[in-house]
């Protein structure tokens, strides 16, 4: 299957799961996208708000709480209801994390949940960032895109938000064709090590004898 394939599948099954509103395709994407990241063990759970304000530059679309981690994900969509595989930029993909900074720093404010309609579902989530902004420790940035990131993009963001230690991801097209292609269930890790540290991490032997096999303790 060529990612243009994987691509129409996709579109066809969340138009037909939508009723081919392109609102309700919006919505459906992001409730499936977030269900995916659930399968992945990324986050334990998710609530979708999906919430514009355009004329302020606010938007966020799902968040997930990992008070395990004290770790608050953000989520936004970048949704194409085009039939082409369309690229996603370097400034498409800042401008979306920059809506989603935005209503992170305006909810740090009691008065922004304050003037938000009670009955809208990002209205628990504004007040969950005025009134526990110290047990949330750290903020996760999530992309979620069904256009694929163009080779142009050299790298994400890395700037704090907040005052908060902030990681920026992107789930695109591409990223979602190579998990499906590889046939596993969850999509592989890899850690760099020396990108922490460039002489690497130090660890303690955890083996006694001259076998093939060696393991390490590091933390």
């Amino acid at each position: 299957m060529t990612i243009e394939e994987f691509h129409a599948n996709l579109r066809q099954d969340l138009l037909a799961r939508s009723g081919a509103d392109e609102n309700y395709t919006r919505s459906t994407f992001i409730a499936h996208m977030c269900s995916l990241l659930e399968d992945q063990g990324v986050v334990s759970s998710f609530a979708q708000t999906d919430y514009k304000f355009s004329s302020k530059g606010h938007a966020v679309d799902a968040w997930s709480l990992e008070e395990e981690f004290s770790t608050l994900y953000l989520f936004v969509a970048d949704h194409r209801d085009s039939a082409e595989v369309e690229n996603l930029t370097n400034t498409e993909i800042a401008a979306s994390f920059a809506r989603l900074t935005r209503f992170f720093e305006a909810s740090r404010s009691e008065g922004f949940a304050a003037a938000l309609d009670e009955s809208m579902p990002v209205t628990e989530l504004s007040w969950l960032i005025a009134k526990r902004t110290a047990k949330i420790e750290k903020l996760a940035l999530v992309l979620l895109s069904n256009a694929r990131v163009s080779a142009r993009v050299a790298a994400l963001p890395k700037a704090r938000v907040g005052g908060l230690p902030t990681t920026y991801e992107v789930w695109d097209l591409g990223r979602l064709f190579r998990l499906e292609s590889s046939g596993r269930e969850r999509e592989e890790i890899e850690v760099d090590f020396t990108a922490a540290d460039h002489n690497g991490i130090g660890c303690l032997p955890a083996f006694s004898s001259g076998g093939a096999i060696q393991s390490y303790l590091l933390v």
